[in-house]
């Protein structure tokens, strides 16, 4: 009987790390595959447009700001996800980020996780994960840990890693500074060096310098935060604070303050308190923390294995699928259906006139209407024009006055599409002599103008 027993408990060791990593790896893709991000749209048209056309230097897709010099840092992540999604179906592009989200997790880590550990990780990431830019990041990130642990034989991969990086998301810039971290705390000047041999490499893109001048602009501007949610500090919910609060808990606990793994994790742990949409980061760059306080938790009941094996499953597998079943409220308590009834109206019967969008919908707008440019949408948020932030003068056409008048006699706006949170325009054009109601389906309105 214990013959048995030690066999069985010598092959789980043994397959233990492949079987969790296809339990990852079928937990993101179901997520990735069943989840369409608001932005897909724009990304998938612009990887089309790329293709056909080359790397645009001015925005394509809106009326309102087709003079702005757009900087598409994600310009390669975009090809990726037109060509491959447009080539299998978006199914496929889903396992494909589905895929780089797993191997950033073990590679991130750089160790064996535990399984009560892992499905930590999976609520930190519920919300976050997908077919999304980010997904380059949060690899990325992990492949720079994984090259620093590797020593001064591996510090050449740093450029072109970065290289590459640079090309598909703008996020390139948190791993120089991990880089920089790294290279002062372990006071490893080869480490520097290779880090500053990097930065070149970044630049080596079809907007050169202008893409530091986008990163700064959108990290600068102050306002996002009250308008965007991604951008908005971390809410507390089921889903994340489990593991933010394992990482808090091992750094408090910590002896050494003054490691590499302790000031990047601390760092982290900021990043993402002061904004939700660095949560990613903060799991993939402390994964070998978080399984650090995970393991020293176990020690208090390792005389029992069953009890074991329940911590794992309870938390490796079962709180992930509750997740699942019940996923905390995105949107402040808000879900945005998708306008696709809505989309299909104005696709059949064309607005005479220009379209005015809700921000939320402007992605899925770029895709299902190609060729007819919208309003706003999440490319936007910190761009400016001659009459101020385009962001802004969305706000106070919301509002249902005078800049809504303004706008549509501007740009000749004869309809409009709107969310459920976008009452007092709807209500203004209600009472606006002209503008009717012609269908609401999915929380969507669409509006015309006779």
């Amino acid at each position: 009987m214990m013959s048995r027993m030690n066999r069985v408990q010598e092959w789980w060791r043994r397959w233990s790390p492949w079987v969790l990593g296809v339990w990852l790896f079928g937990y993101l893709a179901f997520i990735a595959t069943q989840r369409v991000d608001p932005d897909f749209g724009w990304h998938y048209r612009s990887g089309e447009y790329i293709l056909a056309h080359g790397v645009p230097h001015y925005d394509v897709f809106t009326y309102t700001a087709r003079d702005f010099a757009w900087v598409n840092h994600e310009w390669l992540n975009d090809v990726v996800m037109y060509a491959v999604s447009h080539a299998w179906g978006y199914r496929w592009l889903g396992f494909l980020y589905a895929g780089l989200w797993t191997l950033a997790l073990p590679v991130g880590a750089g160790r064996r996780l535990r399984w009560a550990t892992a499905g930590l990780a999976l609520g930190g990431l519920l919300l976050y994960v997908g077919v999304r830019g980010v997904t380059w990041t949060a690899l990325g990130l992990a492949l720079v840990l994984a090259v620093v642990r590797a020593g001064r034989k591996r510090y050449w991969l740093l450029v072109p890693l970065f290289l590459v990086w640079a090309n598909v998301h703008a996020g390139f810039a948190i791993g120089l500074a991990m880089v920089a971290l790294a290279a002062a705390v372990k006071r490893d000047k080869r480490l520097a060096l290779w880090g500053l041999a990097a930065v070149p490499a970044t630049l080596v893109n079809p907007y050169g310098l202008c893409v530091y001048v986008e990163l700064w602009r959108t990290m600068s501007d102050g306002k996002i935060a009250g308008y965007i949610v991604e951008w908005a500090p971390l809410a507390p919910n089921y889903a994340v604070m489990p593991y933010v609060l394992a990482v808090i808990t091992v750094l408090l606990l910590a002896r050494q303050r003054r490691t590499f793994d302790w000031l990047r994790s601390a760092g982290l742990v900021l990043a993402a308190l002061w904004s939700n949409r660095h949560m990613p980061l903060l799991v993939v760059g402390t994964l070998g923390v978080a399984d650090e306080g995970v393991r020293a938790a176990m020690v208090f009941v390792r005389r029992s294995v069953w009890v074991v094996v329940v911590f794992d499953v309870t938390l490796g597998v079962l709180y992930p699928l509750f997740l699942l079943w019940q996923p905390p409220a995105l949107d402040r308590g808000v879900q945005l259906a998708r306008p696709t009834l809505v989309l299909q109206d104005l696709k059949a019967a064309p607005c005479q006139g220009h379209v005015f969008n809700d921000y939320s919908y402007g992605g899925l707008m770029i895709w299902a209407l190609p060729g007819v440019p919208d309003y706003i949408d999440g490319r936007m948020p910190s761009w400016s024009g001659p009459r101020g932030r385009y962001l802004d003068r969305y706000v106070e056409v919301l509002k249902g006055g005078d800049a809504m008048r303004e706008e549509f006699a501007r740009f000749n706006v004869q309809c409009a599409v709107l969310s459920k949170l976008d009452d007092k325009l709807s209500t203004a054009l209600a009472q606006t002599p002209g503008w009717r109601l012609a269908r609401r389906a999915q929380d969507a309105e669409l509006w015309r103008r006779d």
